[in-house]
């Protein structure tokens, strides 16, 4: 088969569709191929709210031949059990994305930082009025300059591949009630 052909719910997940890793697998510190899609933890909680769909429709008892039974507690267990999947894969899609949120607020933090820093008087070597600064230091404040432009704008390129994952993933936890707190994009 291609390299896109596998099982969507098996083990043999594609880290790649259509030609990019998928959007779970993108976000967090490091790329994480084994993470099932978006499109997987949707089918997954789809059964799930379904299910507790199904159980709130339920009535509380039910006629079994003669006897009446009260299904109340079974309906309640197995109602908990479907919320807490929800929750569960929601929480690991919302680990994700919070981790790359706090990557990015990390880059630019430090971003604005190192811009700082090599704005400021004291990162030159002091020299008096009269003196003219050496060509080593220049050089110097040359390479350290480059070196930091250079670290930026490759962050910069992974911080780019984060933005539609981020994008995407939100929407999809929003639309089951998942939502981001202020203290997570913190």
């Amino acid at each position: 088969g291609s390299a896109n052909s596998g099982s969507r719910h098996g083990s043999d997940v594609p880290s790649a569709l259509f030609g990019r890793m998928h959007d779970l697998a993108a976000l967090g510190t490091t790329p994480d191929p084994t993470c099932p899609t978006i499109e997987a933890f949707d089918a997954f909680l789809r059964v799930f709210r379904r299910a507790q769909t199904e159980l709130r429709a339920m009535p509380s008892t039910s006629v079994v031949h003669w006897m009446m039974v009260d299904i109340t507690n079974a309906r309640s267990v197995l109602m908990a059990w479907a919320c807490q999947w929800v929750h569960t894969f929601g929480a690991v899609a919302k680990g994700r994305l919070v981790d790359s949120i706090r990557i990015i607020n990390t880059y630019f933090n430090e971003t604005n930082a190192g811009i700082t820093t090599l704005l400021s008087p004291t990162n030159h070597d002091q020299t008096t009025a009269t003196e003219e600064p050496d060509d080593a230091t220049y050089n110097g404040d040359f390479v350290h300059t480059m070196k930091f432009f250079h670290d930026v704008s490759a962050t910069y390129e992974d911080i780019l591949t984060k933005i539609g994952p981020i994008q995407r993933t939100t929407v999809f936890l929003a639309r089951y009630g998942l939502h981001l707190e202020r203290s997570d994009m913190q």
